[in-house]
């Protein structure tokens, strides 16, 4: 019997629930006034930045609010595969996020959407999306920015056991890092969701003009952020074999060229 080097467990942090478990919350989570926002504006993000990627395939790993991420795409078969791993869903695609049911090298754009801190093998995930990705093919991630206010509030209000607050959050650069050794060319990272996570959806209408003035004056606190990266093309660059002297043996003529012939005749 083959043993599967992934585990699905994500060691309870902070009181979340192992994996899947968690991941279905998420999903419960954006059914909230706050969460039903934030997908609204990752998805208004989104509009703009997925029709520049192309492809024939593109996967989004886990649901987010009513609506996918990709509806603005133009890649020519889009679809979400469900991560829950819960029966009875009626999505797509049921599959684990360390076990992905694709070739090597066959699709082309792959949506993580605040995947990453709901395990504890992060790195495991972005290689499994390595793998599946093509040669110049993108991957979209989405988390929560431990630099934000966002990170303050679930301090302060004591939201460390619910989701999403109870998962690690990563950094930029952190998770820049990850890509880079997986051979990923980071293209664009854009920090958004400026207002403070009230749970009123009222409010949240209201200040929506902080967003105007958070791109401005502290773009790199934002809420949440967005890393757009392509996976890089290898390319194999023929090494020359080395070039080894013809040994003179004693008493015979060396050899030379036609060209030093001639030399030595016009000399």
């Amino acid at each position: 019997m083959t043993r599967i080097r992934f585990s699905l467990s994500n060691k309870m942090f902070r009181g979340c629930h192992p994996a899947p478990q968690v991941w279905q919350e998420l999903v419960d989570w954006y059914q909230t006034a706050l969460g039903s926002r934030l997908a609204i504006e990752e998805k208004l993000l989104l509009d703009e930045i997925l029709p520049n990627l192309f492809g024939y395939h593109l996967c989004q790993l886990g649901v987010v609010g009513d609506v996918p991420l990709y509806a603005n795409s133009r890649v020519s078969h889009c679809f979400t595969a469900d991560i829950s791993l819960l029966p009875g869903q009626a999505t797509q695609l049921q599959c684990s996020p360390f076990l992905l049911p694709f070739r090597s090298d066959s699709i082309d754009v792959v949506i993580v959407p605040h995947l990453l801190e709901f395990t504890d093998q992060p790195h495991e995930m972005l290689r499994e999306v390595e793998r599946s990705l093509i040669s110049d093919g993108h991957v979209v991630i989405t988390g929560i920015n431990p630099f934000s206010l966002w990170n303050m509030w679930r301090s302060v209000l004591g939201w460390r056991r619910q989701v999403p607050w109870c998962g690690r959050l990563y950094s930029v650069r952190r998770v820049k890092d990850w890509l880079a050794l997986l051979g990923f060319d980071v293209e664009l990272v854009h920090y958004f969701f400026y207002r403070p996570p009230t749970k009123r959806s009222g409010l949240l209408k209201r200040l929506r003009f902080i967003e105007t003035v958070g791109q401005k004056l502290f773009r790199i606190f934002g809420g949440c952020y967005v890393i757009v990266a392509k996976k890089r093309v290898t390319t194999l660059t023929p090494i020359r074999k080395a070039w080894v002297r013809r040994r003179v043996v004693p008493g015979l003529v060396e050899p030379f060229s036609h060209h030093e012939n001639r030399t030595k005749k016009t000399d």
